[in-house]
């Protein structure tokens, strides 16, 4: 059974088709080169493509933002996290950050200026820290400490 010129071609309208769906840039290019759609057709196309891929583009910056601002922000949650299992452990928050050295933290990250303010007699505090040039400022997790005798 003879394939129809039709048949025999179709491969030029599904193989751009496919590539726009995986791959946009390839897939215009070829769609401009081997299709038979009509010009209208293939310039909506290229807008719908290049779409994509700036939404794609400004999704991506985003997130490559977000990751970037959490991995400087983690020192700074990890000395909230030591301030937070020494005010449990102690029933009381330490009146320096070095007393959480090397029991709960390793080290106090030195390049996050960080400030560590004790308040009402060590059951309160408030930690400041600069974290990709904004001010961050973090209080405790809990809203009340365990008593402890």
């Amino acid at each position: 059974m003879a394939l129809s010129q039709e048949n025999r071609e179709s491969w030029r309208d599904v193989v751009p088709v496919l590539l726009l769906i995986y791959i946009p840039p390839v897939g215009a290019i070829l769609m401009w080169i081997i299709s038979r759609w009509s010009s209208l057709t293939k310039w909506i196309i290229t807008a719908v493509v290049i779409m994509q891929l700036g939404i794609l583009g400004y999704t991506s910056f985003n997130v490559y933002k977000f990751v970037r601002y959490q991995k400087y922000f983690a020192p700074v949650l990890a000395v909230q996290q030591a301030l937070d299992i020494y005010g449990i452990q102690n029933g009381k928050y330490p009146t320096k950050l070095t007393e959480l050295v090397p029991k709960y933290i390793e080290e106090i990250p030195g390049d996050k200026s960080i400030t560590y303010n004790q308040s009402e007699e060590g059951k309160n505090y408030s930690l400041k820290a600069t974290v990709e040039g904004k001010e961050v400022e973090l209080r405790p997790s809990f809203t009340q400490l365990p008593q402890r005798d």
